[in-house]
């Protein structure tokens, strides 16, 4: 009797144990560090194997020019960079030019890529991390397929960690206007609640390169401001977070501001930005 007591006492505690190795969560595919790296092989970006947060890093050489930090990619308040099962790699490369008006006659596309196959595990939604990887940046974006009738609102708060030392050149947007006379701080000056607008560039310590953090390829989306935590990150912010400056309240009122502060949705597919950070060892290879 006491053996059958036991028995029943010790199955029904290894009964949740059971369920538990079987469940969602458990059963997630194990994140394996991804890395893309430029065609010469000296820039790199990093995605680090932690499926319940997805962070990356930004190398050139032995030199870390963004430290690691999570990703923040949000719809509908999921936050689809927390716990995520891994699906599928998909590596590629691209090798083109074309003609161009500007400081180049000659655009050239040269790059290493990367889409990674994502699902979020608590929504059950599947999307795209893509990642480029130059001679002279890095760009990554978030491509979430959806029904066209459909709204869903993204929200992002991804970071870019500085390194200690770092000298930046921005401007504000919170001194009136979006466009600002640009300063010179170092990332200790810079306190928590600042905002600027890219592009934002900034000088290693020991004299050891140069990145400039920027967007491209903005449609259909809303543009890109960073807000410092003083803690070296600057933190991405959509146009909802953006702090109200004088001349578009002048323009357009306090009520038209109080409209835009929600969140905009997106029928249908929703694709980012590309989020970069172009990179050299001199400023004028990292900012043409």
């Amino acid at each position: 009797m006491a053996a059958a007591a036991l028995a029943q006492a010790s199955l029904a505690q290894a009964q949740p144990q059971s369920q538990q190795t079987t469940s969602r969560r458990s059963q997630r595919v194990h994140m394996q560090e991804v890395q893309v790296a430029s065609p010469d092989g000296k820039i790199k970006f990093t995605i680090l194997p932690n499926a319940e947060r997805l962070t990356f890093t930004v190398t050139m050489g032995n030199t870390v020019v963004i430290e690691p930090f999570p990703i923040v990619m949000k719809v509908d308040q999921y936050d689809l960079s927390s716990g995520v099962v891994f699906n599928n790699l998909e590596r590629y490369s691209i090798d083109e030019s074309y003609p161009w008006y500007g400081a180049h006659a000659m655009a050239v596309n040269r790059c290493n890529g990367a889409k990674l196959s994502l699902t979020h595990d608590l929504s059950f939604i599947s999307y795209t991390l893509e990642i480029r990887v130059f001679n002279d940046g890095v760009a990554y974006r978030h491509v979430i397929p959806g029904e066209e009738n459909a709204s869903r609102a993204p929200d992002e708060y991804s970071a870019f960690v500085i390194p200690d030392g770092s000298t930046l050149w921005y401007g504000g947007l919170a001194d009136g206007h979006y466009e600002t006379e640009f300063m010179k701080k170092n990332i200790s000056e810079v306190r928590a609640g600042e905002w600027a607008g890219p592009p934002l560039t900034f000088k290693l310590p020991l004299d050891a390169g140069y990145a400039s953090i920027t967007e491209a390829n903005l449609v259909n989306y809303s543009g890109m401001g960073l807000e410092a935590d003083g803690r070296r990150a600057w933190i991405t912010g959509l146009g909802h977070r953006q702090p109200l400056n004088w001349p578009f309240e002048l323009r357009y009122g306090r009520e038209e501001a109080k409209r835009l502060a929600k969140p905009a949705s997106i029928a249908g597919t929703i694709s980012t930005p590309w989020r970069i950070a172009m990179v050299g060892a001199r400023l004028k290879h990292a900012g043409y």
